[in-house]
């Protein structure tokens, strides 16, 4: 295979054809890039198949080999004389059984997607006539309260709200140690018992 003259070609195709691995498998991780970077936003129609390909440095028919999986697997869907348009991103499912204590950041890094923590908010409050009944303390005695939003294959999946006495643990013992999961960090600790 030669390399192509970068004057005549895009940037992917350029890249595309230095890869060892087969055309349609680039192609595949050129199109998943733009699907997951907002180049391609649902709902929007991809590029006819000869500009797409033209794009990618690819014939037709590599193009299809490569769109086949983004349409079986639900990304892309194909309207025979109209276009190509790109799908509204599945549901994300974690699915795990009741009889294991595992947190959503493990459960979705187990699965394989990268889980972020945002808009993290760590404080001490007094406890709420409810929450003191709930947590077994006195009203008004000091509680942490943890808030943040997870985030899973860039897309908002849960807002989460924590509620543990400072005997637990305090608000500034929490922040030097906490990576995003309450349930990760208070498993992590050898002082609960």
């Amino acid at each position: 295979m030669t390399v192509p003259d970068s004057k005549t070609t895009s940037p992917a195709s350029a890249t595309l054809n230095l890869d060892r691995r087969p055309l349609y498998i680039r192609a595949q991780e050129v199109l998943r890039e733009r699907l997951e970077n907002g180049t391609y936003q649902p709902g929007s129609q991809l590029p006819p198949e000869p500009d797409l390909a033209l794009q990618l440095g690819i014939s037709r028919s590599t193009l299809r080999e490569a769109m086949r999986t983004f349409e079986e697997r639900g990304r892309i869907t194909r309207r025979r004389g109209i276009g190509t348009f790109v799908s509204q991103p599945p549901p994300l499912v974690i699915d795990s059984g009741l009889e294991t204590l595992e947190s959503i950041d493990s459960l979705v890094r187990r699965r394989g997607i990268t889980i972020d923590t945002r808009d993290l908010g760590i404080e001490s409050q007094p406890a709420s006539q409810e929450v003191a009944y709930l947590l077994q303390v006195d009203q008004g005695s000091p509680v942490t309260v943890v808030t943040r939003t997870k985030v899973a294959a860039n897309r908002p999946v849960a807002h989460m709200i924590d509620v543990l006495p400072d005997t637990v643990v305090s608000p500034q013992a929490m922040r030097d140690g906490f990576r995003g999961s309450v349930l990760d960090y208070l498993l992590e600790r050898s002082d609960l018992d």
